[in-house]
């Protein structure tokens, strides 16, 4: 992973600099499939091994899709309650729980997207919310750092919540508008639907969108991953590195029963 070392050392450096506070930095895998791939057996799989987590597929045709388990909710709308999720932070199932949550790195991490999501809910003029207790969360062989904010709301637009909330810093950096900036000239490849939200709304305006993390797509003959890390101030280039492999092998190893 020697570009990619480059490229995490040069959005440290960023943040150590204060040009910057978060900064989401990915890598792009692609492997050439020699067999067809069962997709069905493959979301069979994730639906055993990820339970809580949300299965996707979206089939554009033939020789073009994109399917995973994503771990992240964006919002959801339901009888005039709106929930929204931050997750952010990461280890490796087995690692000290008490230890994980007294992360400085992790904690500094997740608190970017709790505070995005209030002042998100500032900007709407939603100034009545229950922020949840902090919690660690289980993806797999995965853990994140994960807290819910509830929000009791009036008539609101889902494609309103879309255009604020999204990209939150959980997958893109703050300030929102240089960390879009850094990532186009730092990860110098196209995320395609990378993190892009998805999802449904209703005719009662009850609404569900997540994002789509932790998934793969295939295109002709080839299989691409894309995983990412949360820079912030306290990471180190060796450790991030290590949660991308981790985000990686999630997915890979149930696709290809290796890793």
């Amino acid at each position: 992973y020697p570009l990619l070392n480059k490229k995490i050392s040069a959005a440290i450096k960023l943040i150590d600099d204060g040009c910057i506070e978060k900064l989401v930095i990915g890598s792009k895998l692609i492997f050439q499939l020699n067999n067809k791939l069962n997709i069905i057996q493959i979301l069979n799989k994730l639906r055993s091994s990820q339970n809580n987590a949300c299965r996707y597929l979206w089939k554009r045709d033939k020789d073009n899709m994109i399917f995973g388990a994503s771990p992240e909710k964006l919002f959801s709308l339901k009888e005039k309650v709106l929930q929204l999720e931050a997750i952010a932070g990461t280890e490796k199932i087995g690692f000290d729980i008490d230890t994980f949550l007294r992360s400085d790195k992790n904690l500094r991490e997740h608190n970017f997207v709790i505070n995005y999501l209030i002042e998100s809910l500032k900007l709407l003029k939603i100034d009545q919310f229950r922020r949840e207790k902090l919690k660690v969360k289980k993806f797999g062989n995965i853990v994140h750092l994960y807290t819910k904010i509830n929000a009791d709301i009036e008539k609101i637009c889902p494609f309103l919540l879309l255009d604020i909330l999204h990209p939150s810093p959980a997958v893109c950096g703050y300030p929102k508008e240089k960390a879009l900036q850094y990532i186009d000239i730092i990860e110098n490849f196209d995320r395609g639907n990378y993190a892009s939200p998805f999802g449904w709304v209703d005719f009662n305006g009850n609404a569900d969108f997540r994002v789509s993390l932790r998934g793969a797509r295939i295109i002709n003959q080839n299989i691409e991953f894309i995983a990412g890390s949360g820079l912030v101030r306290g990471s180190v280039c060796q450790n991030e590195i290590n949660e991308i492999k981790l985000k990686f092998n999630s997915i890979a190893n149930q696709i290809f029963d290796i890793f």
